[in-house]
């Protein structure tokens, strides 16, 4: 079966030539319904901000955000960023891998014939998610 989608990502600046403006690729409209991708989740600032550009732009359905990496930390004041963005925005947040994931397929397990997590750096990193982790 087969899925229409279009496309279209943000850029730092706006630009006068080519593609004018902040948004490249498909003209984003009204009732258009809407997936954000990025790679990492850390305090939900960026997605906050392409929520707002956006909503500024056409009345649009954002059905998800979609990271690659849920690095499962919480922030300064202890909350984990995930669950307050999706409290705060009503968006909800996907992962395709969280960080414990990743720890656990490479302990010990080699890649390319080099071992990157050992036991004594899965003994570090789980001291430090034991101390920063939202799990």
């Amino acid at each position: 079966f087969k899925i229409k989608t279009k496309y279209s990502f943000n850029r730092k600046e706006a630009k006068e030539h080519g593609d004018k403006g902040v948004l490249v690729g498909h003209v984003i409209g009204d009732g258009d319904m809407v997936i954000i991708l990025d790679d990492v989740f850390t305090t939900g600032e960026t997605k906050v901000e392409a929520l707002q550009l956006l909503r500024s732009l056409a009345k649009v359905d954002v059905v998800s955000v979609v990271i690659a990496v849920d690095r499962q930390e919480v922030g300064a004041d202890g909350k984990n960023a995930i669950s307050e963005f999706v409290k705060q925005q009503g968006v909800p947040v996907e992962s395709i891998v969280n960080v414990h994931e990743i720890i656990e397929y490479l302990h010990n397990n080699p890649v390319d014939g080099v071992v990157h997590i050992d036991d004594a750096r899965k003994k570090k990193m789980d001291e430090y998610l034991q101390k920063y982790s939202a799990r």
